[in-house]
């Protein structure tokens, strides 16, 4: 979401959006948000941690290739998990789906992992260690996702966010936090003109109150962030309601903001900031 900080608590965001734009981390040409990198650390654990345990019980009391048979079946499995969209969240989001991809990834995996134990014989585990940590991982990573899947969705956790404007870019933004379990939205409703109070599409939060209303629906229903979908902003924002919620940008380094032309910036969602560093003499 194109945002700003607020400097207050709660902290709310206003953000002029012709539509959604959310920052995602590439890793192998493929998007992976914070939290699938979460499930994938946790993930790498377990794998890696079944392996190790079932090669302790199984394997060769002192084998030099020891960190090997670990390391190769943990890339492996972990790879397949990965490329079966098994981190992104907006697809994997039922339990149902999580088995079915799990088991799928760790069908591959195991396969792959036979063919090349039989042309390399030296890099393979014990043939009980080798099913034991197969039981091992499928049965932590089922319970890892499923708890994980059910604490990201908790209320605590999750930020509330409220959309002014009711026409098609707000509608675009609404759609798109909704499908996406990647990130830590929710959308508590929409501020709008009276007008558009009655002709929101079925499936849609309600519009919670007018546009000159900001300040009393960011105390009334915590908001978080505030994204401001409108086509034309200008003329349009209710830019007093805005900047008393949201007096100026946020920089985490500290700076004061010394141009009296922010009203502008706001409005036009253009304009050159002068600032003055902040600096702290001990």
């Amino acid at each position: 979401l194109c945002d700003e900080r607020l400097r207050r608590s709660p902290s709310v965001a206003a953000a002029g959006c012709d539509r959604a734009q959310v920052t995602l981390m590439q890793l192998f040409k493929r998007s992976v948000s914070a939290r699938g990198l979460t499930a994938f650390g946790f993930e790498f654990l377990l794998v890696a941690g079944s392996l190790l345990v079932a090669t302790v019980l199984y394997g060769p009391a002192h084998d030099p290739a020891f960190l090997g048979r670990i390391v190769l079946p943990t890339g492996l499995v972990l790879v397949c998990l990965y490329f079966n969209d098994f981190y992104d969240l907006t697809i994997v989001r039922s339990e149902r789906e999580v088995a079915i991809r799990l088991f799928q990834a760790g069908g591959v995996a195991s396969i792959l992992l036979a063919l090349i134990y039989w042309v390399l014989p030296a890099v393979a585990v014990h043939d009980r260690a080798f099913f034991t940590s197969l039981f091992l991982l499928l049965g932590t990573i089922l319970a890892w996702r499923f708890a994980f899947n059910r604490l990201i969705r908790t209320p605590q956790l999750v930020e509330n966010v409220l959309i002014v404007g009711t026409g098609p870019v707000a509608l675009a933004v609404a759609r798109q936090i909704a499908e996406q379990d990647d990130f830590a939205y929710r959308i508590v409703g929409f501020a709008a003109d009276r007008s558009a109070m009655s002709s929101m599409p079925a499936g849609y939060p309600l519009v919670l109150g007018e546009k000159s209303e900001i300040s009393e629906l960011v105390t009334r229903y915590a908001v978080d962030r505030i994204v401001v979908a409108v086509s034309d902003r200008r003329g349009r924002l209710p830019i007093d309601e805005l900047m008393h919620v949201l007096p100026g940008p946020d920089f985490p380094t500290g700076a004061i903001v010394i141009d009296e032309d922010l009203r502008s910036a706001y409005e036009t969602g253009r304009g050159t900031l002068r600032i003055r560093a902040t600096a702290e003499i001990v």
